[in-house]
């Protein structure tokens, strides 16, 4: 039987359980990827988008723009706007509508109709006129 000094063998255990709880922590983090939003621009003006408030891409006529989003609480409202300010759509959802969805095409473009045209992803999230 080997003896080990007791402080060093609780400094050894301190040390292997940080690091285990560090590795569960960043698999954690890692496995919680986010999602896709897909914008497109439909319109034949630039376009400025908007995110809770904050401008985060401008759109020129039929451009389109990926990103990612992690895992949000509440909800996240998207703006399209023209370059003065005119709000051509709005749309807010929650967490829990991206992942039913798995991922969110938003489609800017004037005069779109009260309802989607059809089933599916890219017409059950797009953005809605703004009233």
């Amino acid at each position: 039987m080997i003896h080990v000094g007791g402080r060093r063998l609780t400094q050894q255990l301190a040390l292997t359980a940080a690091a285990i709880g560090f590795s569960a922590v960043t698999v954690a983090c890692v496995a919680d990827y986010g999602e896709r939003v897909h914008i497109e621009n439909w319109t034949d003006e630039t376009v400025v988008v908007f995110e809770d408030g904050n401008e985060i891409y401008q759109l020129a006529p039929g451009d389109s723009q990926d990103f990612g989003i992690l895992r949000f609480e509440g909800v996240k409202t998207y703006d399209a706007r023209t370059l003065d300010g005119t709000v051509l759509v709005r749309r807010a959802f929650t967490w829990e509508e991206i992942l039913r969805e798995k991922g969110v095409r938003l489609i800017v473009q004037r005069g779109l109709p009260a309802q989607p045209s059809g089933a599916g992803r890219a017409e059950a999230l797009q953005l809605r006129p703004y009233l």
